[in-house]
């Protein structure tokens, strides 16, 4: 039997059961912010997000809460899936959700009004972006609609280290009035198996082996992924899934493993089209990833260095698409810990 399953058992404990997912985060929402949540891709600081908002503490320990996913995996969901959760609290209360995604955006989710002493169930889906989410319970003894302003429903508060300092500043308001009681979970957002080319883990487990086979072939090579990042065609616009398959290499960058590490990101076309379109075309595919690695997950732009090789190095024949497929793509060589990028000359340096 669970901590949970315990507190569940004993009548004297106040418990809320709650069905929930991040779609409800990517629902229009009031004053027009269901535009900012349907741009083509996020962006954020989830970093600097997370330190603002774990400085504060509250002033209610003796209320015991406590939070967990109610999932056989507790650290990953898969995408599209249901998430749901369990909180508890040792006498009835007044609950906010705070919700962050793996690019910083943070979600205010209201719960019942009024001291709720009863559960209740909702079933919602997780959405993108993949990667860690961090899903905070802010639990007080009174009412918590000043955390919400002027809004009576849910509130988007951006995804900015200043905006969370600002909410974290009205917690501590709320604090100095009633009692607060603050925890957070973390789980991770994955695709289902085949759902992107590569997995965080997968990742960050190929570029640590080659390390260890440093003595035995050419290093920078172990170090190299091919991924097919998907882009419009003939566009350095990326696609949804060109999103997916970059939030796994974002969550990579942010490990513990890889986070002293730099890289490089090289563009390669098929060829199709002349030289000097193929250049330059590899070049803004391969900063459009560096620029969505920067935007959605704070990766600091000295740690990524560009190259563009347009049609120079195939590794598939261009006979026919399926290979020309192969070609499109952009590659990441990733450093050793504690190397800068160096610059690499390639057919497009003069183009």
């Amino acid at each position: 039997m669970s901590i949970f399953d315990t507190f569940l058992s004993i009548p004297r404990w106040f418990s809320i059961r709650r069905w929930f997912s991040i779609r409800r985060m990517a629902r229009p929402l009031l004053a027009g912010v269901g535009a900012l949540l349907l741009a083509p891709a996020f962006a954020g600081d989830r970093t600097g997000v997370l330190g603002a908002l774990d400085r504060v503490a509250g002033n209610w320990p003796a209320a015991q809460l406590e939070a967990a996913l109610a999932q056989k995996q507790q650290d990953e969901v898969i995408l599209g899936s249901n998430l749901a959760f369990t909180y508890e609290a040792r006498t009835a209360g007044h609950a906010a959700l705070l919700h962050v995604n793996s690019h910083g955006e943070m979600q205010l989710l209201r719960q019942d009004a009024g001291r709720t002493k009863s559960g209740k169930t909702e079933a919602f889906a997780v959405s993108q972006p993949l990667g860690t989410e961090t899903l905070y319970v802010i639990f007080s003894d009174g009412p918590v609609d000043t955390l919400f302003g002027n809004s009576q429903g849910d509130v988007a508060l951006g995804d900015a280290r200043p905006a969370a300092e600002a909410f974290a500043t009205r917690i501590d308001a709320l604090a100095q009035r009633q009692k607060v009681a603050l925890t957070r979970m973390q789980y991770q957002v994955v695709a289902a198996a085949g759902g992107t080319e590569y997995t965080t883990r997968g990742i960050v487990r190929r570029v640590v082996e080659a390390d260890e086979d440093d003595g035995a072939v050419d290093s920078r090579a172990a170090r190299a992924i091919p991924a097919r990042i998907e882009f419009a065609f003939n566009s350095a616009e990326l696609t949804s899934q060109g999103r997916l398959d970059l939030d796994t290499f974002g969550e990579a960058l942010l490990s513990s493993q890889l986070a002293e590490r730099s890289l490089s990101l090289e563009g390669h076309t098929d060829s199709v089209g002349g030289d000097a379109y193929n250049c330059d075309l590899s070049r803004r595919r391969a900063n459009a990833a560096r620029q969505y690695l920067v935007k959605s997950f704070g990766v600091a732009p000295a740690r990524i260095q560009l190259a563009a090789f347009g049609e120079s190095k195939p590794i598939a024949s261009n006979g026919n698409e399926a290979s020309r497929h192969q070609n499109r793509r952009v590659e990441f060589v990733f450093t050793r810990p504690g190397e800068s990028p160096r610059s690499v000359a390639t057919a497009c340096s003069k183009s």
